[in-house]
């Protein structure tokens, strides 16, 4: 799944900094987390919210890479 940090309550203009299990912050832009309980939680919190991913590259059927 891809998440994103949610938005700080006293500054609504700044997103959260968000650790993960492994103790690294979470991109700003956000980034793919795995579906464990540990994200699930972060999600009921508020603490990181759904996202869409950004859109890579548009990729033409039968183009050479």
């Amino acid at each position: 799944m891809f998440v994103k940090p949610g938005l700080r309550p006293d500054d609504p203009t700044q997103p959260l900094q968000v650790r993960g299990p492994d103790n690294r912050l979470i991109e700003p832009g956000g980034q793919v987390v795995p579906d464990t309980q540990f994200w699930f939680r972060r999600l009921r919190d508020g603490d990181v919210v759904l996202a869409e991913p950004p859109a890579g590259p548009a990729v033409e059927k039968g183009a050479a890479p």
